[in-house]
């Protein structure tokens, strides 16, 4: 965000008070506003105490103190968590509004070889830890200040409430101020190893594979259903193993318990996993990056966004259709 830009940004919001003035109201503290943020995204006191640095009675009080001097509740609590009341919704926007302002003032006054903050990436644990991981060096010599959390989750993640900057996935995202572009495609094969194979023996069609044994996700767990990629192969597969891990999944079948569907970037150097009937068995995969269109002016975002997506690009496993 460049200084024109900035000046124009603060304009419109002095234009748009956060709120009508109101005489028993003291000043406003941002680091109260910015532990509404975390407790609005998160759901509950614990997670976002834990994101801060603070204990929980210090969240708790702190928001009950911005209460009193909104002069409105911000939160229900409940067993389950806080849920957001009405006047919060209303008042989010505006305050993510202020949190991306001081967010690119830091940008201006930081100059980019000195750019310093943290960026959550989430993404399917596959992706994250068997490929992504890896490739980040270059980028930290580059930017040493920028911190990155890697989230690797099995469950969909909401970058409207800002559970993370940015999101791999699968599937295409939608919603207000989501841009979600598509960087690349993979395919998913079947492997095993020989020690497998001299047990059960080596499917020669997928007819076969109704008396095979497979590694693969935990049905009941499974909440994104673009990694049923199995059920595209066999209707009911002979599970030997299921879990909610890819990483364990491959180690499971490395050890020759049964054969899994895996992506091709996803398989180790030197592992013993070949591939299998690969002329028929062929699932594909689209890969999309998702984030708030604002928080992509945000230098470090906008610098992570552009890294990843230069690595799918120049990559020769992924087939950028």
């Amino acid at each position: 965000m460049n200084q024109s830009k900035f000046a124009t940004y603060i304009a419109n919001l002095q234009s748009r008070p956060l709120m009508s003035a109101h005489s028993k109201h003291r000043q406003l503290n941002w680091e109260d506003l910015k532990i509404f943020l975390n407790v609005y995204r998160s759901g509950n006191i614990t997670n976002a105490a834990k994101k801060l640095k603070l204990d929980d009675s210090t969240v708790s009080r702190r928001i009950a103190q911005l209460e009193v001097c909104l002069g409105h509740k911000l939160f229900q609590r409940t067993r389950g968590g806080m849920i957001h009341t009405k006047f919060a919704d209303e008042i989010v926007e505006q305050l993510e509004r202020v949190e991306l302002g001081i967010q690119g003032l830091a940008d201006i006054v930081q100059p980019e070889k000195d750019i310093i903050g943290t960026v959550r990436v989430a993404m399917m644990e596959g992706i994250g830890s068997l490929y992504l991981a890896n490739k980040f060096k270059p980028f930290f010599s580059q930017y040493p200040g920028i911190r990155l959390e890697l989230v690797t989750s099995s469950n969909y993640i909401k970058v409207g409430y800002r559970e993370a900057d940015l999101f791999l996935s699968f599937f295409k995202q939608s919603g207000k101020g989501i841009v979600c572009e598509k960087v690349g495609e993979f395919v998913l094969y079947l492997y095993g190893t020989n020690e497998y194979f001299a047990q059960f023996g080596r499917p020669n069609n997928v007819a076969d594979l109704i008396q095979h044994r497979f590694v693969t996700y935990i049905d009941d767990l499974i909440q994104m259903d673009t990694v049923r990629w199995l059920d595209e192969v066999l209707k009911g597969p002979e599970a030997q193993v299921t879990s909610s891990s890819m990483v364990a999944q491959i180690a499971f079948a490395s050890s020759g318990v049964g054969l899994g569907l895996f992506p091709k970037f996803a398989i180790p150097k030197g592992s013993e996993l070949m591939p299998v009937l690969t002329d028929s068995v062929r699932v594909k995969r689209e890969i999309y990056i998702s984030a708030q269109s604002d928080l992509l002016a945000v230098e470090r975002v906008s610098q992570v966004h552009r890294f990843i997506k230069s690595i799918f690009e120049l990559d020769d496993v992924f087939l950028n259709q």
